[in-house]
């Protein structure tokens, strides 16, 4: 079997435990959202850093956390980064619209199924017409990397834009929101974009440590010259060059970490998300086709287009789901829900045929107001009951980085 289909197949896995944990976590949420509303507020999960520590949530922790990450290293030790970002990008959305039905009893619509479908459409075009090669590099062709002029002139803009990005970010004073949103999904696509290419790179490294680098060596035998092919092996663990691309990975994971975080507190979910994941793609299939060089071995009008087509089937994906969901206020005393308080304004004067035409001096000023609701509510798909909602916990959401929300807000509430 081809390295690069190994690489394709190791992400597809990965996105599925990616995807198992995800909802774990989510329906954790789902279980101390239930408790809380049965019990009035009285019981809960005992929460650890404002998170509920039941069993399924510390059980899609353990997945997320630690099947994922060696799975990836794998994949980009096998594959092209410019083929394991789609692939992983779309399988992961593509796993949560099979399974949040399943798991997590969401409603999955017919434009769903179209968003889907285009999504599944970019991931089958992008493995097809994407780089099928799987080269052996030595540890001094990736330092020569460094200093090829196409990675030079794409580092230069990058750090030119980052810094703009980080800019709009601390100083927001100066900046719209629109332009905040998308600093902030800017930025920390691109900390992910390089913790990538350096994770790939110590991918890289310990391969040659363990497979060895083919070396070509000409012998003379009888008068013919020969080429014999051998395995040089290398151990770069005794070398200082894998541990300073590991120190990149951590602080590039860290930085990604963090300004992903921001994001998630400062806007909805729902629509950050599409945002950042649309530049981490696009970015991480522009490092990586530059940086290896992969950008030679892909097709030059089909893998863009799948590309293309797996960021349109993200936005109309977020789309659905934004339109799906709406907040709303009940008012308990009459048997609708109204879009929000402003919508439902009790009469100023007794109206003719009211009762309080009689003499009755009594209004609805005078009334007392319906009972508050319970904090973080809105309203179900179906409009005919209220169901636990806590911000940043949207429904078939673009899977990837989904539990930073929930552990955001959580906080944040408390």
């Amino acid at each position: 079997m081809p390295k690069w289909l190994v690489g394709v197949l190791i992400t597809v896995l990965s996105a599925l435990f990616s995807t198992v944990g995800l909802l774990l976590q989510k329906y954790a949420h789902m279980a101390e959202a239930r408790m809380m509303m049965e019990s009035q507020g009285k019981k809960g999960y005992v929460k650890c850093l404002g998170i509920p520590c039941n069993v399924y949530f510390v059980f899609g922790f353990i997945i997320l956390a630690f099947v994922p990450l060696p799975l990836d290293f794998i994949a980009l030790s096998n594959a092209g980064q410019s083929l394991i970002i789609p692939v992983g990008t779309g399988m992961t959305i593509v796993w949560n619209q099979i399974l949040s039905p399943l798991v997590l009893k969401e409603t999955f619509s017919r434009q769903d199924m179209y968003a889907t479908s285009i999504i599944v459409i970019g991931v089958l075009v992008s493995t097809l017409f994407g780089t099928h090669a799987s080269p052996v590099y030595t540890a001094d062709t990736l330092l020569s990397f460094f200093g090829r002029a196409p990675f030079l002139i794409l580092l230069f803009f990058v750090i030119v834009s980052q810094v703009c990005a980080l800019l709009c970010i601390h100083f927001p004073k100066k900046t719209s929101k629109n332009l905040q949103l998308l600093a902030l999904g800017y930025a920390p696509a691109i900390f992910g974009s390089l913790q990538i290419m350096f994770f790939k790179v110590v991918g890289e490294l310990n391969k040659n440590t363990f497979d060895g680098v083919p070396v070509q060596i000409e012998k003379d035998v009888n008068g013919t010259k020969e080429i014999e092919t051998s395995l040089f092996f290398q151990n770069e663990f005794l070398s200082w060059r894998i541990y300073v691309f590991v120190v990149f990975v951590v602080i590039l994971a860290v930085m990604q970490f963090t300004y992903m975080n921001r994001g998630l507190s400062e806007h909805d979910a729902i629509k950050y998300l599409p945002v950042y994941n649309t530049f981490l793609l696009m970015s991480s299939v522009v490092i990586g086709s530059i940086f290896f060089n992969e950008i030679e071995t892909f097709h030059p009008i089909a893998f863009p287009l799948g590309c293309v087509c797996l960021i349109l089937g993200i936005r109309q994906l977020a789309y659905q789901q934004l339109m799906r969901i709406v907040p709303v206020t009940a008012d308990q005393d009459r048997d609708f829900i109204v879009d929000n308080e402003s919508d439902f304004n009790f009469p100023k004067e007794p109206m003719s045929g009211d009762s309080n035409r009689a003499g009755n001096t009594s209004s609805a000023d005078s009334m007392p107001p319906p009972p508050p609701l319970p904090p973080n509510f809105c309203a179900g798909e179906n409009a005919k009951e209220l169901m636990p909602h806590e911000e940043g916990f949207m429904p078939s959401l673009v899977a990837s980085s989904l539990f930073m929300s929930h552990v955001d807000h959580t906080e944040s509430a408390e």
